[in-house]
């Protein structure tokens, strides 16, 4: 996952996309095809805006780019450093314009924040315990392990 710009994407209207980040203060991350689009805000400014980020994103970001693979693989991720509340969490999380969304509280490393979003889940839980199939055999049906010709 890296931190990128406008500069880095191809966009039909390079500066309406530009001042549409800029305004908004958004960060732009890249991983393997996909574009993540950060707002920062508290969970007040954040209730008040995201239907206008959103609106904005799909007009001045999304419909702008042009490749057409990247503008479908969007994520808008809004992130306040306090706990947004569970229902503007639930309305924007469900709304299906533009692209996907979520909402995180609490974030106060971004750049952590993103990553630990992208690989949720990923983390090796418990090691893997490791048999042979010829010691599953010999335990589970033994009458088969003494007919094979080991």
């Amino acid at each position: 996952m890296n931190s990128i710009n406008c500069k880095d994407l191809l966009f039909d209207d390079m500066p309406s996309a530009e001042k549409f980040i800029l305004e908004n203060e958004i960060e732009i991350f890249s991983d393997e095809g996909d574009l993540i689009l950060c707002y920062m805000n508290s969970p007040e400014g954040i209730k008040k805006n995201w239907n206008d980020i959103t609106t904005r994103t799909a007009l001045d970001f999304q419909s702008n780019l042009i490749d057409q693979v990247i503008s479908r693989n969007l994520l808008l991720v809004f992130c306040s450093t306090e706990e947004i509340d569970i229902d503007t969490k639930k309305e924007i999380q469900s709304d299906t314009y533009c692209c996907r969304k979520i909402a995180r509280s609490k974030v106060e490393d971004l750049e952590s924040s993103i990553k630990d979003l992208i690989f949720y889940g990923t983390e090796k839980k418990e090691e893997v315990k490791k048999s042979s199939l010829k010691e599953i055999i010999e335990k589970e049906h033994n009458e088969v392990f003494q007919l094979m010709a080991i």
